[in-house]
This record gives structure tokens, C-alpha cells and sequence, in this order.
């Protein structure tokens, strides 16, 4: 339970049994769901979209940027655009 597939494997080797290739243990505890990463893995943090919100008008800015491909690959950074977002009356 506590040695890896490939540790059991190589131990059942040494004692003269051999049940099947390394490979076929692990398909079959994969098969049962046995056979996971043993530590525990770091997740994300769930990602959450900005919201702009104005309670009046005037209050909440921002930009509005497009990127349009050059020739000869360079990026080049069009329409520089503020744009006003009103609050919702």
C-alpha cells in the first residue's frame, strides 16, 4: 500500500513471482482509480472577470485597447480609445 507500482513490481521480481509487465499494473489500478499523485497538488484560485460598476455618472473609467498584427511580425497598439462608462440610472 505504501510502495509504488514500480516498487512492488521489482520486489515480486526479486522474489521469483512475476504476475505481469510493470506497464499492466499500473492499467489495472488505474482501471480501479488506485493510482493518483501522491502529493497534494496546488490549485488555482477561481478566476473572477473585473466589473466596472458606477452608482453616478463620471465616476468610472477605462481603457479600451486593440492590438492589430504588423507585417514583418511586430505588434503594433491601435486605437487608444477611453471609453465612458455611465452609471446605469
Amino acid at each position: 500500500m505504501d510502495a509504488s507500482p514500480a516498487a512492488v513490481w521489482a520486489t515480486l521480481l526479486d522474489e521469483g513471482t512475476y504476475l505481469c509487465s510493470e506497464r499492466t499494473m499500473y492499467r489495472l489500478l488505474a482501471a480501479e482509480g488506485e493510482v493518483k499523485e501522491r502529493r497534494d497538488q496546488r490549485t488555482h484560485p477561481a478566476y473572477s472577470k473585473p466589473e466596472l460598476l458606477a452608482s453616478r455618472p463620471n465616476e468610472t473609467w477605462t481603457w479600451d485597447i486593440e492590438r492589430h498584427e504588423a507585417p514583418c511580425d511586430r505588434a503594433v497598439m491601435k486605437g487608444h480609445r477611453r471609453r465612458f462608462v455611465a452609471a446605469d440610472r
